[in-house]
């Protein structure tokens, strides 16, 4: 809604100016508080692409070179991705979608991750662990990630 209000200068000259949501005083505050969430969003989000490059490495490492060490970064790298996420309500927040029975399915992807992890710590410390296994399971978690930053 637009209203147009008429004030005189003491020249007598007509002078006009819109009022429309700027004219509220509560504009400006909530302008800054869209500004300040969409800057927060994509700081958050850059942090999360930092995070996601640096699994992308170290899986990277991990499938040229299986031992524990390699294993324990990954694994501590996933970890700080999921809390990431979940501490922020990143995604709770991008999408609010449920599956059947009433679970989110972000719930059900971090799950998911988890298996996938155990089941290449077994591989990992398993003597014999063949390095495609171990990349195959490094690209589902890859892709299980993207999946939550899409």
């Amino acid at each position: 809604m637009k209203i147009q209000t008429i004030k005189r200068s003491e020249d007598g000259i007509k002078s006009t100016h819109d009022i429309g949501v700027q004219g509220n005083p509560a504009y400006k505050p909530q302008v800054f508080k869209r500004t300040l969430t969409d800057l927060s969003t994509q700081k958050h989000r850059e942090h999360l692409q930092f995070l996601s490059k640096e699994i992308d490495d170290q899986g990277a490492k991990l499938a040229a070179k299986a031992d524990i060490r390699e294993y324990e970064q990954y694994r501590k790298l996933i970890r700080a991705f999921i809390e990431e996420i979940v501490s922020n309500g990143y995604a709770f927040t991008k999408e609010s979608s449920y599956r059947s029975g009433g679970r989110h399915k972000y719930i059900a992807v971090i799950k998911t991750i988890d298996e996938k992890l155990d089941a290449l710590a077994k591989d990992v410390l398993s003597a014999q662990a063949e390095n495609i296994a171990i990349a195959g399971k490094i690209d589902d978690i890859r892709g299980l990630i993207l999946d939550m930053l899409l």
